[in-house]
């Protein structure tokens, strides 16, 4: 009988014990991200310097990823000045990104993210179920929700600023 008790005292400590593991592993999960938004805009960022990374997607999909990164590569420069389009926004992404006097400009926790690029370049595609042109970013604001992903590359400072935004 004691022989059975030691047993199951070590079993419940070694499964408390393996529940103090987080499996979670932010960094992998951070990786796993910027190469899926690389395979997005068709720029590899995951070796880039990341100045900001915000990730909240809750569970069901709804939620921001934003990432703001300095560029250093010329194939992707080249790639970008080939393929996006130039600036300046469309009235509907310019309010999205910089907000006009009626409406606030995209932020997370208070904090406006996209800074006003002059020189440069953009992408953008719709992910919305109710999209007939995924580049074409019209009825944007005239939906009750919004699927889209953004970005917006600062030919001055080699910033590329990045947004997924799921409602």
């Amino acid at each position: 009988m004691k022989l059975f008790f030691r047993y199951i005292t070590v079993i419940v400590l070694l499964l408390s014990l393996s529940s103090c593991s987080n499996p979670y592993n932010e960094e992998i999960y951070k990786q796993n991200n910027l190469k899926s938004v690389s395979e997005s805009i068709g720029i590899d960022i995951t070796g880039c310097s990341i100045g900001q990374y915000i990730e909240n997607h809750a569970a069901f999909g709804d939620g921001t990823t934003f990432v703001k990164a300095l560029i250093t590569d010329t194939e992707s420069v080249e790639i970008i000045s080939g393929f996006w389009k130039p600036l300046p926004l469309s009235e509907s992404l310019s309010e999205f990104a910089y907000g006009t006097e009626e409406r606030a400009a995209f932020s997370c926790d208070g904090k406006q993210l996209f800074s006003f690029v002059e020189n440069g370049y953009y992408y953008f595609y719709d992910n919305h179920s109710e999209s007939t042109d995924p580049y074409d970013d019209t009825d944007l604001l005239n939906r009750y929700s919004v699927n889209f992903e953004m970005a917006i590359f600062d030919s001055d400072t080699n910033i590329l600023y990045y947004c997924k935004f799921d409602t």
